[in-house]
C-alpha cells in the first residue's frame, strides 16, 4: 500500500515537472509572438519618418532635374517666370507636408568667406523664396520677430553657409559628373543639427529646439554632365520629431553625430548599449531599422526598444502564468482523488493484470506492424530502400554463382507534375506508376521504391536474368501508357539500366552502381530506353570525365568561338540576320561541333559560362552591323531555368549597346516540355526588354501545337527534317504550308532551316515561309568572313533570286 502511494507521489511530481516545462514552452511561444508583433509594429511605425525623407528626396531631385536649375547662374536669373511657379508649387508641397523652412540653390563654387563682386557682400546661396509659408496663427509682427533674433541672424547664416560650402566640396569631390551616379539613384547627403533662420516657432517658445534642423542636399549637373551645384532644404527637427513612431525611439546618423529621440524613460539605462552598438540583455526587444535613404556618407536609422515590463504585462505572458496556476490546481485535486481511489484499484488488480496481458498481445501485434512499415514505402506500398538493400545483400551472399538481375528505373515527368499540379498529384502519379510496374513484373521479381522517382527491381534465376531486357521493355510499355492525374492526361515514360550477376559483378553495391551507370547512359541517349551495362561504359565514363575537365579548361582559356550563319528573306533574298553558333577551338582536336560537348556542358553547368560568352560576343559583333540586321542566339534549358536570366541579358545588352529588338533568342520545344510558371514569367520579362523569342526545331516535340498556347512567340523555325524531304514527300509540303498559315494567323513569322537547294528555296517562298536559312544561303563562318556582308545588307542573295 505504501509502495503504491509513493508511486502516486512520484507521478504527481513528474506531472508537476511536465506542467512547469509546458508553461515555459508556452511562455517561449508567447515571447516569440510578442517579439514578432513588436517587430512588425516597429517597422510600420518607422514608415512615416522614412516617407518624410523620401518626400524631401523626390522633390529635391525633381528640382535638380529642371532645366532652369541646371542652367542657373550665380544670381539665379534663370529662376523666373514659369520656373518660379514650379518652384513655388514644390516648395508649398515641402513646407505643408514636411515643415521645410527654406529651399536653396547652392552653386558649385559657393564660398561664404568670399565677397560677391555684384552685391559687395559675402556670397550667399540662391534662396528660391522670399518669405516662409506658414499658417496664419504663426505670423507675428515684424518688429517683434526682429527683436527676438536681433544680432543672431548673420551669425546663424554664416554657420549654415559654411555647412553649405562643406557639402558642395564633398559632393564635387565624390560625384564630379552625372555619369558617376548609378542610374536614378541620386545621392542625398545630410548634416548634423543646425540652428536655422526659421523663427516662426522660436518667437513663440523661445526654445532653440524650435529652430533646429538638418540640411539635406542633392546635386544637379549642367547640360554637359559636369557638377553644377546643390539643391538643398532645411528640415526642422520638430517635423522629424512629429514623425517619430512614439516613445523609446531614436532617429540617428552616426556619421553626422545626429540624434533625435522621444521619451526614453523606460529604457534610459540601455542607452549606453545602443550608443556602443551592443544589445542590452535586459531589453526583450531592441532593433535598429535602416531607413534606406541614399546618403553615401552615413546611414539614417531608427532604434526602437521595449522594456521587459511590457511583455510581463502582456496577455500572452498572463495566459502562460494562468495555465501554470490552473494546471497545478488541477494536479493537486487529481492527486487527492487518486489517493482516494487507490484502495479500489487494489481490489481490481486481478482485472488489471488480465487487461495488461491483453495489452501485451496488442503491443506485440503493433510492434510487428511497425516493423513492417519500417521496411515498406507508405506511398506505393512497395518495399523501401532499406528492404531492397537487405534483399540484395541476401541474394548476393547466397548466389554462389547463380544469376540474378538488378534493374534501375527512373520515371519522367514527376517534377513537372509537382510544379504544375502540386505534390499531391505527384504522389498519385508515383502510386499509379508503381502499381503498373508491380503488375508488369508480377511473381517474376521484386519491385522496390529506391527514392524520389527511382525504383529498383530484382529478377532471380538464370532464366529470368537472361530475360531482363524483355521484362524491362514490358515495364516501359506500361509506363508509356497514358494515365489521368488530377483530371489531366499524362504519359509517364522512363529509362531503365540493367546489371546481371555474376557477369557484371557479384557484390550488391557493385551491381547497383553498374545498373545506375547504365541508367544514366540510357537517359543521356534520349530517355525512354533500356540499356544493359557493359565494360564500354567504363571507357565512356572516363572519356566523359576527361571531356568535363577539358570544358572547364576551355572556359578559362577562352577556347570557344562564335560562327555566324546568314538568314535571308524568302521573297527578296535580302539579308535580315545571322544565327550565332558556338564552336570549340580545341587545342588538339581542332574545331569541335556543339553536338559533341553541349550535352555535357549542360549537365555540369558549364553551359552558363559558355552561354554568357556566346551571347555577349554575338551582341558585340552585331552592333557593328547595319541596322536592322538582327542576331539570333540559342538558349540552353539550363540557362532558361536560371532565375536571373532576364537581368543577365539586360546587362549584356547594356554593356554591348545592342538594342533589344535586334536580339532574338531561340528555344527548343523540349525546353517547354517541363516549363513551369516561373520559366514562362522569365520569358515574358525578356520580351519586355524588346528581345524577340523564337521556337526552334518546330515539329520535333511531343505536341508542337500545344507550345503555341504556352507562350506568344515572335517566330517559328521549321525543323530541317521537313525541308530535306520537301521535294520528295508531299506530306512535308502540306505540313509546311499548314505551319506558315498557322503562324500568319497568330502574327508570327517563320524561318525554314536546312535549305540546301534552289528548288527548296523557291518552294518554301511559294508556301509562305518568310525567311530561309541553310548552306544554300551560306555556311556558318567566323566574324571576319561575314562582316562585309553584314555591312552591305539590303543587297539580294543571288542564290535565292536571279
Amino acid at each position: 500500500m505504501l509502495g503504491g502511494f509513493a508511486v502516486l507521489l512520484l507521478v504527481a511530481g513528474l506531472l508537476a515537472t511536465i506542467i512547469h516545462f509546458e508553461t515555459e514552452r508556452r511562455r517561449s511561444i508567447a515571447l516569440a509572438s510578442y517579439l514578432r508583433n513588436t517587430d512588425e509594429e516597429a517597422r510600420a511605425q518607422a514608415r512615416p519618418i522614412e516617407q518624410l525623407f523620401e518626400h524631401v528626396y523626390e522633390d529635391l531631385r525633381t528640382l535638380a532635374a529642371l532645366p532652369s536649375v541646371r542652367a542657373v547662374d550665380r544670381h539665379g536669373r534663370s529662376l523666373v517666370g514659369d520656373s518660379r511657379e514650379t518652384f513655388q508649387q514644390i516648395y508649398n508641397n515641402l513646407a505643408d507636408a514636411v515643415a521645410v523652412s527654406e529651399v536653396y540653390v547652392i552653386p558649385g563654387d559657393f564660398d561664404p568667406e568670399r565677397v560677391d563682386p555684384v552685391t559687395g557682400r559675402p556670397e550667399e546661396p540662391i534662396v528660391m523664396f522670399d518669405e516662409l509659408i506658414v499658417d496664419a496663427a504663426s505670423r507675428v509682427d515684424e518688429a517683434e520677430r526682429d527683436s527676438l533674433v536681433e544680432g543672431a541672424e548673420e551669425e546663424i547664416e554664416i554657420y549654415e553657409y559654411r555647412e553649405f560650402a562643406a557639402q558642395v566640396r564633398w559632393m564635387r569631390g565624390n560625384f564630379p559628373r552625372r555619369e558617376s551616379i548609378d542610374g536614378l539613384n541620386v545621392p542625398m547627403i545630410g548634416s548634423k543639427s543646425l540652428i536655422t533662420c526659421d523663427n516662426s516657432y522660436f518667437i513663440h517658445t523661445g526654445l532653440d529646439a524650435d529652430r533646429m534642423g538638418i540640411l539635406l542636399s542633392v546635386p544637379f549637373y549642367g547640360p554637359d554632365g559636369a557638377f553644377k551645384g546643390l539643391v538643398a532644404a532645411i528640415v526642422l527637427d520638430r517635423a522629424l520629431a512629429a514623425a517619430l513612431p512614439g516613445e523609446n525611439t531614436v532617429l540617428y546618423n552616426q556619421a553626422y553625430g545626429y540624434s533625435l529621440e522621444t521619451d526614453l524613460t523606460d529604457v534610459e539605462a540601455s542607452r549606453p548599449f545602443f550608443e556602443s552598438g551592443r544589445r542590452d540583455p535586459e531589453l526583450l526587444f531592441s532593433e535598429t531599422y535602416d531607413l534606406g535613404i541614399p546618403d553615401p556618407r552615413g546611414s539614417w536609422s531608427i532604434w526602437v526598444a521595449r522594456p521587459n515590463a511590457e511583455f510581463d504585462t502582456s496577455p500572452e505572458a498572463s495566459a502562460a502564468r494562468s495555465f501554470e496556476l490552473t494546471s497545478m490546481l488541477i494536479l493537486v485535486v487529481l492527486t487527492v482523488l487518486a489517493g482516494a481511489i487507490w484502495a479500489q484499484f487494489r481490489r481490481q488488480r486481478s482485472a488489471a493484470e488480465r487487461h495488461a496481458s491483453e495489452l501485451e498481445l496488442k503491443v506485440a501485434a503493433r510492434t510487428d506492424e511497425i516493423a513492417r512499415l519500417a521496411l515498406t514505402d507508405p506511398l506505393t506500398d512497395l518495399p523501401n530502400r532499406a528492404m531492397m538493400r537487405m534483399h540484395l545483400d541476401q541474394i548476393a551472399s547466397h548466389a554462389a554463382g547463380n544469376a540474378f538481375a538488378v534493374l534501375c528505373v527512373d520515371l519522367d515527368r514527376l517534377k513537372t507534375i509537382n510544379d504544375t499540379l502540386g505534390h499531391g498529384a505527384g504522389d498519385a502519379y508515383l502510386a499509379t506508376a508503381a502499381s503498373r510496374m508491380r503488375e508488369a513484373v508480377g511473381a517474376r521479381g521484386i519491385v522496390a521504391r529506391w527514392g524520389g522517382d527511382e525504383f529498383v527491381i530484382t529478377l532471380e534465376g538464370r532464366e529470368l536474368s537472361m530475360q531482363a531486357e524483355v521484362v524491362a521493355s514490358e515495364i516501359l510499355d506500361v509506363l508509356t501508357q497514358e494515365m489521368v492525374v488530377e483530371g489531366q492526361a499524362w504519359t509517364p515514360g522512363g529509362s531503365i539500366g540493367i546489371a546481371v550477376a555474376p557477369h557484371d559483378g557479384t557484390d550488391s553495391d557493385e551491381l547497383l552502381n553498374r545498373a545506375d551507370r547504365a541508367l544514366y547512359r540510357a537517359k543521356a541517349d534520349g530517355r525512354g530506353r533500356v540499356l544493359r551495362y557493359d565494360s564500354t561504359l567504363d571507357e565512356m565514363d572516363h572519356q566523359r570525365r576527361r571531356l568535363e575537365q577539358e570544358l572547364f579548361d576551355a572556359v578559362e582559356q577562352r577556347q570557344f568561338v562564335v560562327h555566324y550563319q546568314p538568314m535571308v528573306e524568302a521573297d527578296t533574298g535580302d539579308l535580315v540576320g545571322f544565327e550565332a553558333l558556338v564552336r570549340w577551338q580545341h587545342p588538339t582536336r581542332g574545331l569541335v561541333l556543339p553536338s559533341e560537348f553541349i550535352p555535357v556542358a549542360e549537365e555540369t553547368g558549364v553551359i552558363l559560362e559558355i552561354g554568357d560568352v556566346v551571347l555577349e560576343e554575338a551582341c558585340r559583333t552585331a552592333v557593328t552591323w547595319q541596322d536592322p540586321i538582327r542576331i539570333a542566339v540559342n538558349l540552353s534549358a539550363v540557362q532558361v531555368a536560371q532565375s536571373d536570366l532576364p537581368q543577365r541579358i539586360a546587362s549584356i545588352l547594356r554593356t554591348t549597346g545592342l538594342p533589344g529588338d535586334r536580339l532574338e533568342l531561340e528555344l527548343t520545344e523540349s525546353m517547354l516540355l517541363d516549363a513551369s510558371p516561373a520559366t514562362l514569367a522569365r520569358l515574358a520579362m525578356i520580351r519586355q526588354l524588346g528581345v524577340r523569342v523564337a521556337l526552334d526545331d518546330f515539329g520535333t516535340g511531343y505536341c508542337s501545337l500545344s507550345y503555341l498556347q504556352v507562350f506568344a512567340f515572335d517566330r517559328i523555325k521549321i525543323d530541317r527534317s521537313f525541308v530535306a524531304d520537301l521535294e520528295m514527300r508531299p506530306t512535308c509540303l502540306a505540313i509546311i504550308r499548314a505551319v506558315t498559315q498557322l503562324a500568319e494567323s497568330l502574327g508570327m513569322k517563320t524561318t525554314a532551316e536546312g535549305v540546301e537547294t534552289r528548288r527548296q528555296a523557291e518552294l518554301l517562298a511559294r508556301l509562305g515561309v518568310t525567311e530561309l536559312q541553310g548552306f544554300l544561303l551560306g555556311r556558318p563562318e567566323p566574324e571576319a568572313a561575314v562582316t562585309d556582308r553584314a555591312r552591305e545588307a539590303g543587297q539580294p542573295t543571288p542564290l535565292v533570286r536571279t
